[in-house]
């Protein structure tokens, strides 16, 4: 791709977090001015790892917050909120103490969620929901729960969900005062989730459990994902293909193939321009192609290869 090591690690795999911190501080809303031009605290509260794709701790498994094109608002953001800095290793800071209760909550609600969105299609029952969460809520639901016909999960989540978070927030903000310090002075490892009470472990458990057995492995499921692989092979080959011929022959003046000019025409401000070096173009289909929604990336990768839809 012709960029240097540390920014070809930015588009060696794919970092949703790190494009998230793209999206809030470059692209949304006040286009490379800011972005949503959020507080600092709440971009800290963003940051689950606060260091760069050239600063990876071992133990993260290859995840990192911010890419090279916005590691500038990273240092800014660190710096202006105090977060302390690992001596050891360049770009890399301690967790904002808010960034512990964003992911706890992140955690409770999307496991959650898995479940709840499998019972509305029939790949698991409210009963296994149930079972796993009336411990956390002592057994104890509201008399009309019962009286809600058993035609209806659909009104019954909210209510089951609800007097089971309860305990869950409260046991994680118990743990987060307890562990106060050692998150202030950057020293504690690890989840608050993982700190928690035993009863609220094993639901936690329990629920990844339900939805690795019963809902990942769905046949619906696995059939969707497949698809999004030759989806995004098709627009990820088609894009930087045509990004690399045009920065081959740019510089060169050399005219484009029709097939190429027709897609550097048809990504607009996304796409390839004399003025990007080669990285800045190469982010920019990132930019594109993530921004899509499912129902729009099928119907491109169908016209790219010659399907009406």
């Amino acid at each position: 791709l012709g960029i240097d090591k540390e920014k070809l690690e930015d588009l060696r795999v794919f970092e949703g977090n790190a494009q998230g911190f793209r999206v809030i501080t470059r692209l949304e809303y006040n286009l490379n001015d800011g972005g949503m031009r959020l507080s600092y605290p709440t971009l800290g509260a963003f940051q689950k790892y606060p260091w760069s794709s050239s600063s990876i701790p071992d133990e993260k498994e290859g995840k990192f917050g911010c890419f090279q094109s916005e590691l500038k608002q990273l240092r800014e953001v660190a710096e202006t909120l105090g977060l302390i800095e690992d001596p050891t290793v360049k770009n890399r800071w301690c967790r904002h103490p808010l960034a512990y209760l964003v992911e706890a909550a992140d955690d409770l609600c999307y496991r959650l969620i898995d479940i709840e969105d499998a019972i509305e299609l029939r790949i698991v029952r409210l009963s296994d929901l149930e079972e796993i969460l009336m411990p956390i809520c002592s057994n104890e639901l509201p008399s009309y729960y019962r009286e809600i016909p058993n035609t209806s999960p659909r009104r019954k989540i909210p209510i089951l969900r609800g007097k089971a978070m309860e305990p869950m927030i409260e046991n994680i903000v118990k743990i987060f005062m307890e562990k106060q310090t050692e998150i202030l002075e950057g020293k504690f490892e690890g989840e608050l989730i993982k700190e928690c009470d035993q009863n609220i472990k094993t639901a936690i458990q329990k629920t990844k459990k339900l939805a690795e057995e019963q809902v990942f492995i769905e046949t619906r499921k696995v059939q969707a994902e497949i698809g999004v692989y030759s989806t995004m092979d098709i627009l990820l080959t088609t894009f930087f293909e045509a990004a690399i011929e045009f920065l081959h022959k740019t510089p060169k003046h050399e005219k484009l193939s029709f097939k190429t000019q027709r897609i550097v025409d048809f990504m607009k401000d996304y796409g390839a321009k004399p003025t990007l070096d080669k990285y800045e173009v190469y982010m920019g289909i990132n930019d594109y192609v993530t921004g899509m929604t499912d129902n729009y990336a099928s119907f491109i990768s169908a016209q790219i290869l010659g399907l009406r839809q």
